[in-house]
C-alpha cells in the first residue's frame, strides 16, 4: 500500500499566512479594493444569503464592505492562520480551508477574496505528471 501524496505544503502555507498577518495593514491596498468589488456584486443580487461563509479572511475588511448587502445576515470568517482571523470580529475560526470543520450544504453563500489561490504556493515536493 502507497502512502498518500501531499502535493501542497500545508504547514508551509499557514506560516506565509502569518508572516503576512504581522504587516498586512501596510499592504493590504490590493485586498480592500478586491473586498469593495465582491461586495458591489453582491449589491446587485436579490437573493437572501442567512448564513455565509468567508474563506481566507484578511480581518474585517470584507466584512466591511459587505456590511448588510447581499442578503447576508451571518458571515462567519476562517482561515488557516490565527494571525488574520484575530483581526476578525466574530463568528470566526482557524481551519484549513480543504478540511473544513462544516458539513456540506451548511452554507447559503461561500466567498473568497483573493486567498484560495494561496493555497497553491507551496509544493512540498516535486511530482511527476503520468
Amino acid at each position: 500500500m502507497t502512502s498518500p501524496v501531499f502535493v501542497f505544503d500545508r504547514q508551509g502555507v499557514r506560516l506565509h499566512r502569518e508572516r503576512a498577518a504581522r504587516r498586512f495593514a501596510k499592504f493590504d491596498f490590493l485586498v480592500r479594493a478586491g473586498a469593495e468589488r465582491l461586495a458591489d456584486r453582491l449589491a446587485d443580487m436579490t437573493r437572501r444569503f442567512p448564513l455565509a461563509l468567508e474563506i481566507g479572511t484578511h480581518g474585517d475588511m470584507l466584512r466591511s464592505a459587505i456590511g448588510r448587502i447581499g442578503g447576508i445576515e451571518t458571515l462567519i470568517s476562517a482561515d488557516l492562520a490565527a494571525g488574520l482571523v484575530a483581526r476578525a470580529r466574530r463568528p470566526r475560526v482557524v481551519a484549513d480551508e480543504e478540511c473544513l470543520p462544516f458539513g456540506n450544504g451548511r452554507f447559503d453563500l461561500v466567498l473568497s477574496n483573493l486567498s484560495l489561490h494561496l493555497s497553491l504556493i507551496h509544493i512540498s515536493e516535486p511530482t511527476r505528471l503520468r
